[in-house]
């Protein structure tokens, strides 16, 4: 026989199976004792040997600084990392990067960040980011525009990227832009 998983002996988990049942009319199979998970994709695009940054709009998180294209995976439309980077990329950059599937061929970086905080959105949350390595064509590039997210597009060299972090303006971690450079 099996045995229910603790989880389910929570108040927390009974408390929620009888809110969705109210809200609802059908309690939920399945959820997570632990606090929110947010999951992020992010890529590093290259084109020629260097990488694609842009200025993060001031209203956004780390607003002013250069970043990578990224964003939250919406998997309440089935959308896996690579897809979330796929229409971040247009979304951030009018960037139209072919789909690619998703597996550990594609996947460059994985990494845990815990006790987040997204002021007005999120507050004590984890975040999972998967960061992928693609390369890109000049008549991409030439599709790439501001946004209302991201503005000053320019392809960096390394010793440029280094001179940005010395600057406090780079909103990537140092060492995985060093390891994508290595791995292209």
């Amino acid at each position: 026989m099996l045995k229910r998983p603790i989880y389910q002996s929570s108040y927390r988990y009974k408390f929620a199976q009888k809110l969705l049942y109210l809200l609802f009319g059908k309690k939920n199979m399945y959820i997570a004792p632990w606090k929110h998970t947010a999951v992020g994709a992010g890529g590093f695009l290259f084109l020629e040997g260097k990488l694609l940054l842009g200025k993060r709009a001031d209203h956004t998180n780390l607003g002013g600084m250069y970043g990578l294209i990224g964003g939250y995976v919406d998997f309440e439309d089935n959308e896996t990392p690579a897809d979330a980077l796929v229409r971040e990329a247009f979304e951030e950059a009018q960037l139209r990067l072919e789909p690619f599937p998703f597996n550990t061929d594609t996947l460059f970086d994985i990494s845990m960040a815990d006790n987040q905080y997204l002021e007005g959105e999120f507050d004590n949350f984890n975040r999972l980011d998967m960061l992928f390595i693609r390369q890109i064509t000049a008549e991409q590039a030439s599709q790439i525009q501001d946004t209302d997210e991201m503005h000053s597009w320019a392809f960096f060299s390394l010793p440029e990227i280094e001179t940005l972090h010395k600057e406090g303006t780079l909103a990537c971690d140092i060492a995985l832009v060093r390891k994508a450079f290595k791995s292209t």
